[in-house]
């Protein structure tokens, strides 16, 4: 599986923070955008940790020209016994330890999609957080074959 995350410069794909711009104390471990099936957007999963000392949000998702992008969250509806999907403002990031958007749980949506999505090829994502920092990251692109295997807890 495709794996990365470009953080504050601290690898080989890595992009660092644009002139002007702040670097978080959270880093990207791993991201991952799904090959949708169909027309249906993209989702984004990926592991933030934070390595600061204070908490921080991830507020925004800008997937760039690859279509719009926005923060949702899995719940359970226990009425009707089924999980729904809601957007949210942000991901928490605590102090010293990580966020985990993955199935089930927070995620984002990317789309419509303007262009294909290849597996094995990556795409550029930035995000943004409350504390002001933003972070450009590289997500590996997967099929929904592999989501299971690339987002389980030991992988991210």
């Amino acid at each position: 599986l495709p794996r990365l995350l470009a953080v504050r410069g601290s690898g080989p794909t890595a992009m660092a923070p644009r002139e002007g711009e702040q670097a978080p104390s959270v880093q990207v471990v791993r991201a991952y955008v799904v090959i949708p099936v169909g027309q249906a957007p993209a989702a984004l999963y990926l592991k933030a940790e934070n390595y600061g000392t204070l908490a921080d949000t991830i507020v925004e998702v800008d997937a760039g020209p690859l279509g719009p992008a926005s923060l949702h969250e899995s719940m359970l509806d226990s009425a009707k016994g089924t999980t729904m999907m809601h957007p949210v403002v942000g991901v928490p990031v605590p102090a010293g330890a990580y966020a985990r958007m993955a199935p089930g749980t927070y995620h984002g949506m990317v789309g419509p999609l303007s262009q294909t999505l290849i597996r094995g090829s990556r795409v550029p994502l930035t995000l943004r957080f409350a504390r002001g920092g933003v972070l450009h990251v590289m997500a590996g692109v997967i099929a929904y074959a592999d989501v299971d295997t690339a987002t389980s807890p030991s992988s991210i």
